[in-house]
């Protein structure tokens, strides 16, 4: 018969009620056998002897000769028999069993029957070790990570009840840049290096592209330092809209402060850069705008990477946020109550972008390392944060892009544009400055050639005039010429006549002579007598033939020179008429012609003027285009937020409670004989699996109950009057120790 199968004769047995239980949810880590004496004398002390073999039936039944009443006080059952070797015989030469009971039957007055369970624990934790085992979860990991270890062991989930909502517990705040700290990017299509001119007399030359952090532009990049530097800029653009106008692209950009986090004189240093033209921009300080041409060969570029302020959560293995946690201070030695699903680490910028991260996956120490990288050449400029090495396990780089980089970042992207108002009038004006002055070039042109037109008809006229009196008086002349020459032709033709006729009359006379002489001679006296007396009529006759036709000819001659001088006064009277009439016309023509050359000249100046006018009151244009968001900037300033959210009130409490109770979820194979089972100085939660058991002195049977022991889940106990009292609340580990 096996020796838990009875009680030989003399066997001691001490009744006592405890406070572990036959489901065995609570054991205990005994250090000796005087202990458990200690104890059971303490929990009741009613001790008998037995004088017979007493026999446990295979129900483990019993029957001892107590009182009904007084065995009902008792739960538990402690034998001696001191015939029977220990199995550990350094405490006590007398092997010894412990029994839970189960039941008290009265058979008797004074006889009762009691159905016992052995405790397997109680009885045979000496001779069993726990070796390989997995470890479902329990206090070990608590051990390990006692007040802020930061072992992956926290990363295992839990699967408990969190509660509806997390709460923020702190904000921190890491600051990019406020009103002060920005400063204005510019991209312009027109070059603000050169003379802009004047509005009469305007210059305009295109940008000659730029470099900006090695990407190619055909605009010109204008950096300012300040906002306050930008407007003294934009002043002098509206002098200068016809230049102003070529502004693609305004935006305020989050340069930052202080010596290490100014891109701006990054940007200065590390490229090639030109100053804008002092005529552009009167009483600026040049130190405070640049314009970007291209970089300087092995600078960086002007988004280099800068390290923000740092949060350090898990510092010297205890937790830094004890003295501002929402956890009461027991609560706060659980450290996976500062992981995640009990609290995220949330960043944020207020702009509709947040991240949320598992404080476990913080870099070794806990430490959260703002990284911020800043990209302001155009297309898209942008600034990128996130949280330096989150994420990264094993030996890397150790660079600034180890961990998740920007697969888990905050983008500033949307950042503000505005524009500037154009006189467009202006602008207008510039961009015709020299088609107006061609048209009041032209309109002036226009009225001197009318006039030399006018003046030209007017000298035209005049020498018609002159010429028309010249022909008339030629005319005049040419008659009386004519006159004259035909008097003179008549009084010679009537000089000949008389002269032939006087020649005739003397021919005559001189055959009458001779007739005379012929009568003389012959005596004829009469006949003489007649015939010169014919001689005389002859010579009368002629001389009245004459006179007469001298008389005739004068007449003719005064007739046509009376002829020809009426003729010439009325062509004089009529010239001079004609002239009249012609200097009238000539002079009216002129005035007439003077006044409308003068009014077109005028209307067309009116014209221009008009135009002038009507250009100055083009409505406003504007350069670049108002947009972005920069409702944050304004109110609080552009930064990204750390928020600490965390588990409400009751969800805290209740959580911490189940870890304080049964320890943390585990989920790994570990040899339980590096660990005492009483790890924590007032109970020890396990639960396993798999578990392999030494025991070379432990029936299988017991064997195999002491596994189902733990693989059920229970708790270790060093002191099992703790038990009714558990101290919640105040049970640490020993020792942290290694998992």
């Amino acid at each position: 018969m096996p020796q838990w199968a009875g009680w030989g004769p003399g066997s001691e047995v001490l009744l006592a009620r405890v406070d572990y239980d036959a489901q065995y949810r609570n054991i205990v880590k005994w250090q000796n056998f005087k202990q458990i004496d200690a104890y059971l004398h303490r929990k009741g002390g009613r001790s008998l002897t037995i004088n017979k073999f007493t026999p446990l039936t295979q129900q483990q039944t019993v029957r001892l000769d107590i009182p009904w009443p007084q065995a009902m006080q008792f739960n538990y059952i402690r034998v001696r028999d001191p015939k029977l070797s220990n199995l550990h015989p350094q405490d006590d030469d007398v092997r010894v069993y412990y029994y839970f009971i189960n039941d008290i039957v009265q058979v008797a007055p004074d006889t009762i029957e009691l159905a016992l369970q052995l405790d397997v624990w109680t009885t045979y934790c000496w001779n069993v070790r726990l070796r390989t085992a997995y470890v479902e979860r329990g206090h070990l990991p608590v051990a390990a990570t006692w007040r802020g270890r930061n072992h992956d062991v926290l990363r295992e989930v839990e699967g408990l009840d969190l509660g509806a909502d997390y709460m923020v517990w702190k904000t921190e705040r890491y600051n990019l840049a406020t009103l002060e700290d920005c400063g204005v990017m510019v991209i312009a299509g027109t070059d603000f290096t050169g003379n802009p001119g004047t509005t009469q007399n305007p210059h305009l030359d295109v940008a000659k592209g730029s470099g900006f952090e090695g990407l190619p532009n055909g605009a010109d990049v204008i950096i300012f330092r300040s906002i306050a530097a930008f407007e003294v800029f934009a002043t002098s653009c509206s002098l200068y809209p016809w230049v102003a106008q070529g502004i693609q692209t305004i935006q305020i950009m989050p340069w930052g402060k202080g010596e290490k986090q100014h891109p701006f004189l990054d940007v200065v240093y590390s490229h090639e850069c030109e100053l804008p033209d002092s005529h552009f921009i009167p009483g600026m300080d040049l130190n405070n705008v640049a314009i970007v041409r291209g970089r300087k060969q092995g600078d960086q570029h002007a988004g280099a990477i800068m390290w923000g302020r740092q949060q350090t959560f898990f510092q010297d293995g205890m937790l830094s946020m004890v003295g501002w946690s929402n956890y009461a201070d027991w609560q706060r030695n659980y450290s996976k109550l500062y992981t995640s699903p009990f609290m995220w680490i949330e960043l944020t910028n207020y702009s509709g972008q947040s991240m949320t991260l598992r404080p476990e996956y913080l870099p070794k120490g806990g430490v959260v390392t703002i990284a911020c990288l800043r990209h302001f050449a155009p297309p898209s400029p942008r600034v990128v944060c996130w949280v330096k090495d989150y994420l990264k396990e094993g030996l890397n780089s150790g660079g600034p892009l180890d961990g998740s980089y920007l697969d888990c970042s905050i983008y500033f992207t949307n950042f503000p544009t505005f524009s500037i108002t154009n006189n467009a009038g202006m602008a207008a004006l510039a961009s015709q400055a020299h088609s107006i002055a061609f048209s009041r070039q032209s309109a002036e042109w226009g009225q001197q050639k009318a006039l030399a037109g006018n003046q030209l008809a007017y000298d035209q006229a005049s020498q018609a005039m002159a010429t028309s009196t010249t022909t008339t008086n030629l005319g005049n002349a040419a008659r009386t010429a004519q006159t004259d020459l035909s008097n003179a032709a008549r009084s010679q033709s009537t000089a000949i006549t008389n002269d032939a006729a006087w020649s005739q009359t003397k021919l005559s006379m001189a055959n009458t002579g001779l007739g005379v002489v012929g009568n003389l001679l012959h005596g004829n006296i009469g006949g003489a007598i007649s015939g010169a007396a014919g001689i005389a009529t002859a010579g009368i006759s002629n001389n009245i033939n004459t006179d007469a036709r001298n008389a005739q000819t004068e007449l003719a001659n005064s007739t046509a020179a009376a002829s020809t001088g009426i003729s010439n006064q009325l062509a004089s009277q009529i010239n001079q008429a004609q002239n009249h009439l012609a200097a009238y016309n000539r002079d009216t023509n002129r005035a007439y012609a003077d006044m409308v050359a003068k009014g077109d000249y005028a209307n067309t100046i009116a014209g221009i003027n008009a135009r002038v006018q009507d250009t100055r009151l083009t409505q406003p244009s504007t350069s670049g285009q108002v947009g972005g968001d920069a409702f944050m900037l304004t109110t609080a300033g552009w930064a990204v937020w750390l928020r600490i959210r965390g588990l409400n009130s009751g969800a805290a409490h209740r959580v911490a409670q189940f870890f304080a109770r049964y320890g943390y979820a585990c989920n790994r194979y570990v040899d339980m004989a590096a660990y005492r089972l009483d790890l924590m100085t007032h109970f020890t939660y396990w639960k396993l699996a798999d578990v392999h058991i030494e025991a070379p002195r432990c029936p299988q049977m017991f064997v195999d109950t002491i596994r189902g022991i733990f693989e059920s889940g229970t708790t270790v106990w060093g002191d099992p009057e703790e038990i009714p009292a558990m101290k919640l609340y105040e049970n640490g580990p020993y020792e942290v120790v290694k998992l």
